[in-house]
């Protein structure tokens, strides 16, 4: 089922990035893109809201388009939203998110690497990562940063698929593994 799900999520990624790339807008729909996705992921919104039955279709589409209002996304990112309400995909929205920032990271020639850290990360301390990632993985990298305060302190880093964890969670889950295969 995921593979489908997948499959599915990188056609409809594929189809907005080419509009994005024929419209030279391929930076503003990923961040658009982003926008709503967390959005809709803070609120839970793609769960039991777009996916039940009894909500009828209209109403779906009202609260895509008040979403989309309210974060000032382009014509073009609440069009597609619309489609995906009227196909029944909004669930797909995250994968769909993914595929697009892929797209867009092959075509101009970057990674995009997700910094999670324990509290905020100032933008002087996110222009140092970015040149540090970018001189260790020679191309141009990207941050999207997110909090999780279960961390406690440090970072983890997401990157061409490769985990980075250098948190104290990971740490204490480190020496929790040495102690239990130990004793």
């Amino acid at each position: 089922m995921a593979i489908i799900k997948d499959t599915l999520a990188n056609r409809y990624a594929s189809s907005l990035f080419a509009l994005a790339a024929e419209k030279k807008i391929i930076d503003a729909v990923r961040k658009e893109l982003i926008l709503v996705s967390k959005q809709m992921q803070k609120t839970g919104s793609t769960g039991r809201f777009f996916n039940n039955p009894l909500i009828p279709s209209a109403e779906k589409q009202r609260v895509i388009e008040d979403v989309c209002n309210k974060l000032g996304v382009s014509t073009h990112v609440l069009n597609f939203m619309r489609l995906l309400v009227d196909n029944g995909r909004v669930q797909l929205l995250s994968r769909i998110s993914f595929f697009y920032n892929q797209l867009a990271d092959t075509a101009q020639d970057r990674t995009t690497a997700l910094v999670v850290a324990a509290v905020e990360i100032d933008e002087a301390t996110r222009v140092k990562l970015a040149q540090l990632l970018e001189k260790k993985f020679k191309k141009k990298i990207v941050l999207e940063c997110d909090v999780n305060p279960e961390l406690i302190g440090g970072l983890k880093i997401e990157l061409n698929n490769q985990v980075i964890d250098y948190s104290i969670k990971g740490e204490l889950e480190r020496i929790k593994e040495v102690l239990t295969k130990e004793g």
